[in-house]
């Protein structure tokens, strides 16, 4: 008797949801509660990737300003027992007539692998003045193989170089 009773449920409900599929009232109800749910979960969607995106940039926006008195010194020989500091207070009021004391730097530190290559140094400055001066006299490294540059995050590199690959195109520098 349980299997004739299991086996007549099964067909009964089979046919009703046969009736129920085939009823486009049904669907049509049915289809326009998916739609809402998907139009109101693809607005969260775009609320938080708006919300995900402002934060980005105000994160971009703090390092950078976490940056705000560093520089990049590049191409200053590596030595085997380097004092970096002092090798860079050297380099300033030596080379770029510019006194700085130890006082006046923070940090000064190689980056990057160390391997065959000279590792540029980033030197985080007490005050902003201090790094101004620096840019200012990066004139009189003219003819020598240091540069120096502002600190800047992977983000702003790319764009620097973009808009100068850009500037140059457009006037003809090469």
């Amino acid at each position: 008797m349980g299997p004739k009773i299991t086996n007549e449920i099964k067909t009964s409900m089979k046919e009703t949801l046969k009736e129920i599929v085939s009823d486009d009232e049904f669907i049509d109800k049915l289809l326009s509660k998916f739609t809402d749910k998907i139009h109101t979960l693809q607005e969260t969607i775009n609320k938080q990737e708006t919300l995900i995106q402002q934060l980005e940039n105000r994160i971009d926006h703090l390092q950078q300003v976490s940056k705000m008195n560093n520089i990049c010194i590049y191409n200053l020989d590596e030595e085997i027992e380097e004092k970096t500091s002092e090798q860079v207070i050297n380099l300033l009021n030596n080379r770029m007539k510019i006194n700085i004391k130890k006082e006046d730097i923070i940090k000064a530190q190689r980056v990057g692998v160390k391997n065959d290559k000279t590792r540029p140094i980033i030197v985080k400055f007490e005050k902003y003045q201090h790094k101004a001066m620096v840019l200012k006299n990066c004139k009189l490294l003219r003819g020598t193989k240091i540069g120096i540059a502002e600190d800047l995050l992977r983000k702003k590199i790319h764009l620097y170089k973009e808009v100068t690959k850009m500037y140059d195109r457009k006037y003809g520098v090469a």
